[in-house]
């Protein structure tokens, strides 16, 4: 769930509270809030409870699935990226806008999956 990327203001967002203080470095931006959410929403229940964030030194931020990597976005300043992980430590980065990282979220969602995945995993799923 979205937990407190910042500190110690909160807004709730869906259950979850997020700082909108100006007192840190990074404010947690609408787009952030639209993008995790957006991804929350595609993973079931179960899946996004175990789903945790942390704000990172240079604004973006860390997604991980029970503390196992998902990806990092970074939606502040002026140059915006997502990383996509796929099995072995290969990734991909990729710069763009909100409007650009929304269909890849997909990606994210397959590789929560491959983390808890069972024996009848489709390893090339993860590229599709």
């Amino acid at each position: 769930m979205i937990e407190a990327l910042e500190k110690p203001i909160y807004t709730d967002i869906g259950g979850v509270f997020i700082s909108n203080t100006s007192q840190y470095k990074y404010i947690i931006n609408d787009e952030e809030i639209t993008l995790l959410k957006t991804f929350e929403g595609q993973l079931s229940k179960d899946k996004a409870k175990n789903i945790n964030y942390k704000r990172m030194g240079n604004g973006a931020i860390d997604i991980n699935y029970n503390h196992t990597p998902v990806g990092r976005v970074r939606l502040q300043k002026k140059k915006h990226w997502m990383q996509i992980l796929y099995e072995d430590k290969v990734h991909d980065i990729v710069d763009g806008e909100l409007n650009d990282f929304l269909p890849l979220l997909p990606k994210w969602v397959k590789y929560v999956d491959y983390i808890i995945r069972d024996d009848d995993f489709d390893y090339d799923s993860l590229y599709d």
